[in-house]
């Protein structure tokens, strides 16, 4: 049983910087993204109200760009200390979306900003009107995975990067949706749906699809 999931038929707990550009939508039952990057901050957080496991939980979400992916934008989703922007000081472990240069990488900072530059990087040409599964696994104290696979989250895998964080990575407790803050461009329109969280555990066996 999920520690956390949402249908999005509620925006109860969601919390957005730009409610313009990013936000819950309770008709589609999805959260709606105008991914800009244009060295102003959008990110949505929910709180799950306590520091979670140190060194085993699960994150997953689905996630689908219009046809118009734009040239470079990026969007990171993960677990933060404290659920700010980018370039805010925090604990965070997530993965990195990168339409543009086609990319998906595994990122961690320890008291520090997101980075762009994350631990692992895979190459893939990341599809308009497409259902993507990611899955994100912290597996231990400095160990953890990012997967994005199509179909299911038991589906076929289009791309993977493994993570190295410290064991001071610690006090995750938000579910942190956020753009990088730069002014390189790119604009495609993003939702986001079905995110669960799991705590203490690093198996999702006999959860849905």
């Amino acid at each position: 049983t999920p520690t956390y999931e949402t249908d999005f038929s509620s925006s109860t707990g969601w919390v957005t910087s730009d409610s313009t550009y990013l936000n819950v939508n309770t008709t589609t039952e999805k959260i709606d993204w105008d991914l800009k990057n244009d060295n102003t901050d959008d990110h949505i957080t929910y709180n799950l109200g306590t520091a979670l496991s140190d060194t085993l939980w699960v994150f997953r979400c689905t996630f689908r760009f219009s046809a118009n992916q734009g040239s470079t934008a990026q969007f990171f989703a993960g677990m933060s200390s404290t659920g700010g922007a980018q370039n805010t000081t925090q604990d965070f472990i997530g993965a990195c979306i990168l339409t543009g240069d086609n990319q998906f990488r595994s990122v961690d900072s320890d008291g520090a900003t997101i980075p762009i530059v994350g631990d692992n990087l895979a190459n893939y040409s990341w599809a308009g009107s497409t259902d993507y599964f990611l899955e994100i696994k912290r597996t231990s104290a400095t160990a953890y995975s990012c997967t994005v696979r199509t179909g299911s989250h038991a589906g076929s895998t289009v791309a993977t990067a493994s993570g190295t964080c410290t064991n001071t990575t610690v006090g995750l407790q938000y579910i942190l949706f956020t753009n990088r803050i730069t002014t390189n461009g790119g604009s495609p329109d993003l939702t986001i749906d079905d995110v669960e969280f799991y705590n203490a555990v690093s198996d999702t066996s006999g959860a849905s699809d």
